[in-house]
């Protein structure tokens, strides 16, 4: 099978990509593609026989400045802490929103009838990252499944986090101690 990630048509851009990724039975490698511009986010890799394949991008800083109304808009996708609010409220109007962010994207692929593998539900080692709790191939549409949130190898403990929920939309949960959240 071969392996692309994500579509070009996904919410990643390619600009600045800093790590493109993947491994298969514990073994990783550099995932293959990934040219300029239109082509910096299309990645293919075959492989020749089954198996579970993890696959992961990370992406560049980016900084971005963003008017009054982009907040409000910015708040509803990241849910912040009624703290981050507050203090928004204090400098609305007097100075613009600026942060740098990174951008990660991290995917499992079962190519034909594998078995499963217990590397797949191992950290790969981003900065923030989401990890199976659960064999990756046995997830079925319609069916809860568990993952755990890090942030820098750690758990993100008690952060609120958007899933995206077929037929429902976003969603926010907040990840348990161990940052879990199902």
């Amino acid at each position: 099978g071969v392996v692309g990630l994500p579509g070009l048509g996904g919410a990643m851009r390619g600009a600045g990509v800093r790590v493109r990724r993947f491994r298969r039975e514990g073994k990783g490698a550099a995932l293959g593609g990934g040219g300029t511009g239109q082509e910096s986010l299309r990645f293919q890799q075959a492989f020749s026989s089954p198996g579970v394949v993890t696959a992961w991008v990370a992406l560049a800083p980016k900084d971005i400045e963003l008017s009054d109304e982009k907040v409000v808009e910015y708040f509803a996708e990241i849910d912040p802490s009624p703290a981050v609010r507050e203090a928004w409220s204090q400098l609305k109007g007097q100075q613009k929103w600026k942060e740098s962010y990174t951008k990660f994207a991290k995917t499992w692929v079962v190519i034909g009838d594998a078995k499963a593998d217990p590397a797949a539900q191992l950290p790969v080692g981003m900065d923030f990252e989401i990890v199976p709790q659960a064999d990756p191939g046995a997830l079925r549409v319609g069916q809860p499944a568990t993952f755990k949130w890090l942030a820098h190898g750690q758990p993100l403990a008690h952060a609120s986090i958007g899933l995206l929920a077929a037929g429902a939309g976003r969603v926010f949960q907040t990840t348990d101690a161990e940052g879990r959240a199902t």
